[in-house]
C-alpha cells in the first residue's frame, strides 16, 4: 500500500510542474548501501534528485544501513 500512496503523490507531484516522472525518475530504484546490501530508494532521477519518504516518527538513519 505504501508503494502505490507514494507513487501518486509522486506523479502528481510532478504533473504540478508539468515534468511526466516516467520520462525522467525510476521508482523503487535498487541502490548498494553503506552495509553493501541491497536496499530501494523511492524515487531516483539521475542527476537532479532522489528521493526517501518515510512514516512520521520513521527513523531515516536505518535507510542508509
Amino acid at each position: 500500500m505504501k508503494t502505490q500512496t507514494l507513487s501518486l503523490f509522486l506523479v502528481e507531484f510532478f504533473n504540478v510542474f508539468g515534468i511526466s516522472s516516467k520520462k525522467v525518475a525510476t521508482f523503487e530504484h535498487r541502490v548498494k548501501k553503506i552495509d553493501e546490501k541491497d536496499g530501494y530508494i523511492d524515487l531516483f532521477w539521475k542527476g537532479t534528485m532522489l528521493v526517501e519518504m518515510k512514516s512520521k516518527g520513521k527513523n531515516l538513519d536505518k535507510a542508509f544501513i
